[in-house]
């Protein structure tokens, strides 16, 4: 197994998976170079360990915690530090991690394609928009969703969070920022590449970024100060 790391590494004991990491915020896929449907927050991961079985644990440590029955097989997982949830395209479920009672669910969606934990909020893309809510005090129904937050965004091709910021990548290159605090978008931190993002992965605090475009290059972007490098030797199939 290989690991490639900008700045930090460390080995999970996993014999399906490489990874690329960018403290400790996990990107993973498989020797094949084909996406393991699985996600990471900070220290934590999670992934399907069989179509009906969702598994979690603590990278830090490198074992698994615990494992959580779901009713359907997800095409997409998330964890924060309070939830872990799941979604199949047209439903979204979300967890206490501790006690695995189910939190949230909503129904009948369209187009489900990605979904991200803060301890505090959900965010998912659903069509063509971006919603964000709070499960723990969300009540949805069958035309509501809940959201303390709705945003249209066009063509999201990658989402992740912070404590502080929702982050997406779009087909047109633009890595957008929303503020969890305020609301609504920081154009300040904007940043505009030349061609589709295709995954990102935030640090901690959301200072440093990992790009990757549809060519497969990489990228640490600095958003405090706009700058972006282009870092060598990452696996071009990722």
């Amino acid at each position: 197994m290989r690991s490639y790391f900008y700045p930090l590494s460390f080995q999970l004991s996993s014999p399906q998976c490489q990874y690329a990491q960018l403290d400790c915020k996990l990107v993973f896929y498989n020797l094949h170079a084909q996406l393991v449907n699985c996600a990471a927050n900070g220290k934590l991961f999670a992934f399907i360990a069989s179509p009906l079985c969702l598994t979690y644990g603590s990278a830090e440590t490198s074992t698994i915690t615990s494992s959580l029955p779901i009713p359907f097989e997800p095409s997409i997982v998330a964890i924060g530090p309070s939830y872990v949830a799941v979604g199949n395209g047209s439903m979204v479920l979300v967890y206490s991690k501790d006690t695995k009672e189910l939190i949230f669910k909503k129904e009948n969606l369209k187009q489900v394609c990605h979904l991200n934990l803060s301890s505090k909020y959900l965010a998912f893309f659903n069509d063509v928009k971006l919603h964000v809510l709070e499960p723990a005090e969300s009540i949805s129904s069958d035309n509501e969703i809940g959201a303390v937050m709705s945003f249209e965004v066009g063509e999201v091709t990658c989402l992740s969070m912070t404590e502080h910021f929702i982050i997406f990548g779009t087909s047109q290159g633009a890595v957008e920022f929303l503020s969890l605090a305020q609301r609504k978008p920081v154009d300040s931190l904007r940043y505009q590449h030349p061609c589709a993002i295709k995954h990102l992965a935030p640090s901690s605090n959301g200072t440093r970024i990992l790009l990757v475009d549809v060519s497969g290059k990489a990228m640490l972007y600095l958003p405090s100060a706009q700058i972006s490098l282009q870092l060598p030797e990452f696996p071009n199939k990722f």
